[in-house]
């Protein structure tokens, strides 16, 4: 939709101003229809897909040498026993910080600024790729291609971003992931050949999805399993204020009159200020190969 308002541009020129293009804006309804039920069908097919995972409890056994060994067994903490469970659930819930116990840690406020400024790039590439490439790149539908290209890339980076931060760390694939994606955006303006900035864009959307998955594992590792997801909920707030300062920090560079290069190493600035974050502070239970020992109730 970045490309429909007529008021953004590339070199003084807006999209969609002239008569002949009212049949463009005519499909725009009929778009977001087709879009709105193909939404819904993929949300529909997940939620009937969505079940309880059954937990995943050691069961003990003695071998004829003698030997105890343990065995994964897929069973309901009620045949455990209550008493086990309630000893199970009394650990959790002693290794593990309450929101309001989060937010007075460092480490919160650490990861907090980081995404904030991770955001900076996120909402410029998913708002600018495309008003770029228009201003030198005439095919429509060859910028729409590079789109669905980049989308798949976002996609599918979450994976690989992911894996890399379960075998080296938060510290080390946050680190690559913001030092990346702001040489990226550093260069991007160099970029002015067809196939060279498709490529380039779907590096750039390779980066975007990364903070999306290293940040619900540093979370819960960090602050503890039982309150994972509110947790996680606080730490996302940093989004929605990093999308207002982005929407302030454009405005603020149209008002100067800045060339889309210059605004380009502005958000690269914010990224290697968020590498700077998340390099100069030591996580405790981040590095690489350690498993979920989160801080103590203080």
């Amino acid at each position: 939709s970045s490309g429909i308002n007529a008021e953004y541009g590339v070199n003084n020129e807006t999209y969609f101003c002239d008569p002949q293009d009212k049949d463009i804006l005519d499909r725009v309804p009929s778009c977001f229809r087709v879009m709105a039920a193909c939404f819904f069908g993929i949300q529909l097919i997940g939620n009937l897909l969505l079940k309880a995972p059954p937990n995943m409890e050691y069961t003990s056994f003695t071998t004829q040498a003698g030997e105890t060994s343990e065995v994964d067994s897929y069973q309901s903490r009620s045949s455990i026993g209550q008493a086990e469970a309630e000893e199970s659930n009394t650990q959790e819930e002693e290794e593990s910080l309450r929101p309001g116990q989060m937010i007075k840690h460092l480490d919160f406020w650490v990861m907090w600024f980081g995404f904030l400024l991770n955001n900076q790039g996120i909402s410029y590439v998913g708002t600018y790729w495309k008003v770029v490439g228009a201003g030198f790149i005439k095919d429509d539908f060859f910028l729409a291609a590079i789109g669905s290209a980049g989308s798949i890339f976002n996609a599918f980076s979450r994976i690989l971003w992911g894996a890399f931060g379960d075998t080296f760390g938060y510290k080390i694939g946050m680190g690559c992931l913001q030092f990346t994606f702001a040489t990226l955006l550093i260069f991007m303006h160099w970029m002015q050949y067809k196939w060279g900035y498709a490529i380039y864009v779907c590096g750039l959307f390779f980066c975007v999805g990364g903070s999306f998955s290293l940040l619900p594992t540093a979370t819960l590792k960090r602050f503890g399993l039982v309150y994972s997801t509110a947790n996680y909920g606080l730490v996302f707030t940093s989004g929605a204020c990093g999308a207002l300062l982005n929407v302030l920090l454009l405005n603020l560079t149209r008002s100067a009159n800045l060339q889309q290069q210059q605004v380009q190493w502005i958000i690269a600035a914010c990224l290697l200020t968020s590498f700077t974050f998340t390099m100069f502070f030591q996580f405790k239970g981040f590095s690489k190969g350690t498993k979920y020992r989160p801080l103590r109730n203080e």
